[in-house]
């Protein structure tokens, strides 16, 4: 089990990271990525209030869709998602705004402060997307070049 728990949202280059990970891995090994939600409830609520709240060593927000196409990228498949709610709250007036998102955050948990994923490798394809440079990469089992980067495929 590997676990990249709050961590992708501070790389500069998360495919790179991902991809190698997954390099790394073998079938029954599992990645387990948490990142702050970028649709969570309390971010738009603080939008609103023009208070937006951005940790100065973010360098990217994440959503489910836009992670999952990440792991897609990196030849990693999310088999389960869950959300959480952060529990670093401290002062009074965000304590009652999470007590009265609790009802809203149990029907539609998509709006959770994060997102937690389980990936897999995915099992050896002929064609994947690399996941540094966008491009299509057709595996003939030889390390291929893409944008001054090596990938063994």
């Amino acid at each position: 089990m590997v676990i990249a728990g709050e961590l992708i949202e501070h790389l500069d280059q998360p495919g790179l990271f991902l991809q190698h990970t997954a390099d790394l891995m073998n079938a029954g090994t599992e990645l387990i990525i948490t990142v702050p939600n970028a649709f969570s409830a309390k971010s738009f609520l603080r939008v609103l209030l023009g208070r937006e709240k951005v940790s100065a060593d973010h360098v990217a927000y994440y959503s489910l869709i836009n992670l999952q196409e990440l792991a897609s990228r990196c030849q990693l498949e999310v088999t389960q998602v869950r959300w959480y709610r952060s529990s670093f709250v401290t002062h009074p007036a965000e304590r009652l705004v999470d007590g009265l998102l609790w009802p809203l955050l149990t029907l539609r948990p998509q709006m959770s402060d994060g997102i937690i994923v389980v990936c897999r490798k995915v099992a050896d394809r002929a064609e994947h997307r690399d996941c540094t440079n966008d491009e299509i990469v057709t595996d003939d089992r030889g390390p291929v070049e893409l944008a001054g980067t090596v990938s063994q495929l």
